[in-house]
């Protein structure tokens, strides 16, 4: 371990017993070095810690890594044939093709209840929901679920709720109600979350 005078150290120079540091050569004996003085820590009874600078990194192109090779151009796009152009629209069309356009009631919810919650879920869905009101159906169902219910009448509600948004054109909402009832309904809530996935992609 080498004792670096600090005072020489600020002004450019380091002692290190027979070595003397400058900020531009040292002499060891007759053997010439560069050393920057900048680079050591500048402290007295300390070990000499270097300053490490992070290098940039290398450029790389195609003419180093293949020397005297002509690297040449990217060819010019080509139209496409009839054939593909026909595939592509197909494919294209295909999405709009599945969206839904028709609302899916249970059939035991267009059957008369006598009184309670049933009674009053049934009406909404009886009354605005069933006329395509979707607007008055999505505030209704909202202000149904406000008020806890029971776990089947509220995914019901839900599932509900999930397609008055949809045709509110909202799948983003839509989508978060069908995640929801997924448990309760599996196979009709995987339809509609494809149908949402699809009106988020057009």
């Amino acid at each position: 371990m080498a004792v670096l005078d600090k005072s020489g150290a600020l002004r450019g120079n380091i002692m290190a017993g027979n070595v003397v540091f400058q900020r531009s050569v040292f002499f060891l004996f007759m053997l010439c070095i560069s050393v920057p003085a900048a680079l050591f820590s500048q402290t007295a009874g300390d070990e000499v810690t270097p300053q490490l600078r992070p290098l940039p990194l290398p450029r790389v192109s195609l003419e180093s890594v293949v020397p005297g090779e002509r690297v040449h151009p990217l060819p010019p796009p080509q139209p496409l044939s009839r054939e593909a152009e026909s595939a592509l629209a197909d494919v294209e069309q295909a999405p709009r093709d599945t969206v839904r356009n028709e609302a899916q009631i249970f059939i035991e919810d267009v059957e008369p209840a006598q009184n309670g919650e049933e009674y009053t879920f049934r009406s909404i869905i009886q009354g605005p929901f069933t006329a395509k009101d979707w607007a008055q159906a999505r505030e209704q169902l909202a202000s149904f679920l406000s008020i806890p219910r029971s776990a089947d009448t509220e995914y019901k509600a839900r599932f509900y709720l999930g397609q008055a948004y949809y045709f509110l054109n909202m799948p983003k909402e839509s989508l978060f109600e069908f995640l929801a009832v997924q448990p309760a309904y599996p196979e009709p809530s995987h339809e509609w979350i494809e149908s949402c996935l699809i009106l988020l992609t057009l």
